[in-house]
């Protein structure tokens, strides 16, 4: 999935981060909710949620890596 497709369906603007992080090439942001995504030749990869409470630490979740090839019944 490309990061236009992302931002079509999120119904949200992507935040690309100058210098890549460890969470990620791009963020949506909504409230106290991150959600961190990670692209590669502008194809999804990976999210991560992260979660700010108490004096803005934050709570991640465990990254998922997303399948890169398409998957399905081999003919």
């Amino acid at each position: 999935m490309s990061s236009q497709q992302v931002t079509r369906l999120a119904d949200r603007q992507l935040e690309k981060m100058e210098v890549a992080t460890a969470m990620g090439t791009h963020l949506i942001r909504e409230g106290s909710t991150d959600v961190w995504l990670n692209f590669k030749d502008d194809q999804l990869q990976s999210i991560q949620v992260g979660w700010t409470y108490a004096y803005g630490k934050v709570l991640f979740g465990q990254p998922v890596k997303l399948c890169s090839t398409a998957v399905g019944p081999q003919s």
